[in-house]
Order: structure tokens, then sequence, then C-alpha cells
């Protein structure tokens, strides 16, 4: 979904939010999903569906939603994984409430007469919170990725993308559930630039029978960020197991490159030692790396435990390059005052 949600156009067309006219033929704009969704236009494709921007149908200059739309047809079957994983998705965020995880609004099934196809189109539809991102990026949607692919980060933007997303996994974990697939495309950041997570779509609760996952949910996981444990037979998945993606994400906000690494014989990342924080940014110490190495530890055991202790961990690394650094200058700010007096003295 967020993939999809990447792609809407540039900013300032509120204006156009009201026109249900469009030059691409699509038999929902214009049309009314859930009773009261009017669709605006086509914001994208995701994995599961078509993503479209929406508003109420009275309130054209009120909020907009993302409206998530799956056709029957291709989904059919109740036991068809992709309308278990959509059902899922929207049951578990009609579960969840919390300031960082995308808001829940509505989701059922409706139906709508095309005239093109002079046929009855049956959909699926979960309607979501709209995310704005910051100014400055060609969409308004605005992903995790997207700000990586610009470079580092701050590292007071990354603690704040950090305090903000380990508070909504935590919320996730307590209310029994394991997302299995955090990414930088599934992160939107808002326009206070504070993370809000997305896509539930293969979010299973703590105890599932994971012997029992399709091989069609294994083609939806992203294996770029997956722990090794989801890729490996018989291991327990757990909520130590979307600690390892965090690992993954903290190392893309410090060094700006996305994670395209390859794996060890336990599908572990393989990291080397030029790529780690402490090699590539002046402002980053060794400490910063330990924590990224515990985090991609392939035993889930040896990782942090909880993403309280996660952000624990980044805090206090921080705070320890912060001294390093201050030493560091005043170590420098010494040696060349006591190398600029021995120069005066040796000329006086």
């Amino acid at each position: 979904m967020v993939q999809a949600v990447k792609s809407i156009a540039k900013k300032n067309r509120t204006a156009e939010d009201s026109v249900v006219s469009h030059p691409v033929c699509d038999e929902f704009l214009g049309q009314l999903v859930g009773e009261r969704f009017l669709v605006v236009r086509k914001i994208g494709r995701g994995g599961m569906g078509t993503v479209y921007l929406a508003h109420h149908q009275y309130l054209t200059d009120g909020p907009r939603y993302a409206v998530k739309i799956m056709r029957r047809e291709n989904a059919k079957g109740e036991q068809n994984p992709l309308l278990q994983r959509f059902e899922r998705e929207a049951k578990l965020l009609g579960h969840l409430h919390h300031s960082h995880i995308v808001r829940y609004y509505a989701h059922g099934e409706d139906r709508i007469f095309s005239p093109t196809r002079r046929t009855t189109i049956e959909f699926l539809y979960l309607v979501m919170e709209y995310i704005v991102g910051p100014s400055g990026f060609e969409s308004e949607a605005v992903t995790l990725g997207d700000l990586v692919m610009r470079g580092p980060l701050g590292l007071r933007h990354i603690r704040r993308i950090m305090r903000t997303l380990t508070e909504a996994l935590s919320e996730v974990h307590r209310q029994g559930i394991v997302h299995r697939d955090i990414k930088s495309s599934n992160i939107l950041i808002n326009k206070d630039g504070e993370a809000v997570l997305a896509d539930f779509g293969i979010s299973k609760p703590l105890g599932t029978d994971w012997s029992t996952l399709t091989k069609s949910g294994m083609v939806v996981m992203s294996c770029n960020y997956a722990s090794p444990e989801q890729l490996l037979p018989n291991l327990p998945i757990d909520a130590r197991t979307d600690i390892y993606p965090m690992g993954i994400l903290l190392l893309e906000m410090l060094t700006g490159r996305l994670m395209l690494r390859p794996r060890d014989h336990n599908f572990a990342h393989t990291i080397s030692k030029d790529r780690l924080p402490s090699h590539v940014r002046p402002d980053v110490g060794p400490s910063m790396d330990a924590v990224i190495l515990r985090a991609l530890h392939h035993d889930s055991s040896q990782r942090f435990q909880s993403m309280k202790r996660l952000y624990q961990a980044v805090v206090i690394a921080l705070f320890i390059g912060r001294v390093e650094r201050h030493l560091t200058a005043m170590i420098i700010f010494l040696l060349l005052s006591v190398s600029g007096l021995t120069i005066w003295l040796v000329i006086r």
C-alpha cells in the first residue's frame, strides 16, 4: 500500500480533489465507496490492490483518505491468500490505536456498476488515514526510503524516527501481533518528521502456526529485511523477529544507503567493516555499530528483547558518541594550544 501512496501527485492540488473527471478511464473515479467515501483520483497500485485518494462525499474540504480497493475477481474463493491477507490487515488495523500507526476508518465489501464494461464490479475496500509528509518532496506521501535516498539522516531526526517507530511497534507487540514486514517503504513520514507504521498485510498474531504459511505469503515478504527465522524452517517467530529489520533501518538511516547486502549461511546479513556507521560518518562511534550488530544477530535470543530496549540502546549510543566527539575536540584543542604555546616560547 505504501509503495502505491508514494506515487501520488505533487502538492497543492487540493482544488483538484473535488473534481471527479479524469482523462484515464477508471471505473472507481467519482464513485462512492462504503456509501460515503468519494473517490477522487488513483494514487497507484499496491501489493493487494489499487489505492485511491478520497474524501467524504459532503466534505470536499475535509479530511482525505487512502482507500485500498481489491476487486473480487482477483481474489476468488474464501480461502484465497490475497483475500485472507486483505481481511487480516483490516481487522488488525481496526484493533490498533496509536498515533504512529496508520489510522483505520472502515472496511467492507461493495459494488459499483461499470458503464464501460456494462457489468457490476464487486470489491473489498479498506479506508485508512492519508499521511501528508514533510515539504520539499515531489510527492505528498513520503516514506522512510525516500529520506534515505537523499543521504544520511541527522542524528536528532534518527532519534525521533526510532522513538516513534519503536513506540508504535511496542503497541503492536503488546497487542500480541508480529508485523513481519518492516521495511523503509512501509514506514510513512508525517509532516513533523515522525514515523507512521503501515502495511499489516502479512502481520499475524503471536502463537500462530507458522508452518501453515503459504508460498504466496513468502513471496509478498521483503527478503531484504526479513530475519533469518523468517527464511529458515522450524525457527520460532516472535516479537524479536521485528527487531532484526529495525537494525537494517537504523543502518540505512545512518549511512544513507539502502540495504542490499548478501547473507551468510544463517541467512543473516553480512556487513563489511567499511559499511558500519562509525566508518562512514564522523559523528557516530563504535557503540552504535554494536547496537546494529546486536539487532542483526542471526540468533533472536541474542538480539534486543524488546523495542524499548532497542531504543534505549540507540539513545545511549548517541550519547556516548556525543561525549566521544566532545572529548576528541577537547584533546585536539589542548594539543593545539600546547603546540601554539611551545612555538610562541621558542620564537620569543
